[in-house]
């Protein structure tokens, strides 16, 4: 396996819950946002679910920020790299809408 490659996505999303203050992997202070995004299946299937979550650390300068201005229910741009287990270390956030 190469030790090479892109490690970026970007998606947007709604804040699915209230932001919590944690401590990252690297015992720094982050913030955990748990962000709701749609599934694009190919057809609709009443058996599978129309959005899945995923878990965002937002470093705390990045959430510093953004204080106020993200909450449950804000429509955010995520930028970031893929973490194990399908988490998402934020390097850009945007709050979208008013």
């Amino acid at each position: 396996m190469s030790s090479v490659g892109v490690n970026v996505v970007k998606f947007t999303g709604v804040v699915a819950e209230d932001p919590i203050g944690e401590t990252s992997r690297l015992g720094e202070p982050v913030t955990l946002l748990m962000v709701d995004f749609p599934v694009p299946y190919p057809r609709e299937v009443a058996e599978r679910r129309r959005s899945a979550c995923c878990s965002v650390e937002v470093p705390q300068a990045l959430a510093a920020e953004l204080a106020g201005r993200v909450e449950k229910g804000t429509e955010v741009f995520v930028c970031g790299h893929l973490a194990g287990g399908g988490d998402v270390l934020a390097t850009s956030l945007v709050p979208l809408g008013s």
